[in-house]
Formats: structure tokens, C-alpha cells, sequence
């Protein structure tokens, strides 16, 4: 899957330049599970990361899941890891 301006979604901005959650979504899921994974959840590959951010992208089938969430975003919130959007 390619990734181009008109989704306005690229991991540069995400994780250096706080892109808008509202341009990701379940479209972008394939491009995430296809990044090389940095640490293995219990369930998660966690696939982006910097001091504010998190990307980690699910192992389930989205069958499996309630809801279909392959991806969650977390962000760095007083001092704790808060998911600010899944999709």
C-alpha cells in the first residue's frame, strides 16, 4: 500500500510533527503492519515510537478482536501511556 500527500499520513510527521489522528485510519492498518517491528507485545507489534508516541499494530485477526482494532495509537499523557485512537 502506498501512502501518498492526499492521506496526508506519513510516519515522519506522525511521530516528529503530531499529525492530526483524524487523517489515520483503518485504510493505513496494511502500511503499519508491513514496518519492521521494534518490540513484541503480548498480543501487539509495536512498529513506531518516539518519547510521545506509540504505534502498535495487533496479531489478532480482526475477527478475533472486539470491535476490529488492528492498530492503536498511544500517547505520553502525565506521566502514563493513554490510547488516543485505535482503528
Amino acid at each position: 500500500m502506498r501512502i501518498d500527500d492526499s492521506n496526508k499520513l506519513n510516519t515522519t510527521n506522525i511521530i516528529n510533527c503530531g499529525i492530526s489522528l483524524d487523517y489515520m485510519d483503518s485504510s493505513h492498518a496494511e502500511y503499519y503492519r508491513s514496518l519492521p517491528t521494534i518490540h513484541v507485545g503480548q498480543s501487539d507489534d509495536l512498529k513506531l515510537e518516539d518519547s510521545l508516541t506509540r504505534i502498535w499494530v495487533s496479531r489478532c485477526e480482526s475477527s478475533e478482536i472486539d470491535g476490529g482494532d488492528l492498530v492503536t495509537v498511544e500517547n505520553l499523557i502525565d506521566g502514563r501511556w493513554v490510547t488516543v485512537k485505535t482503528f
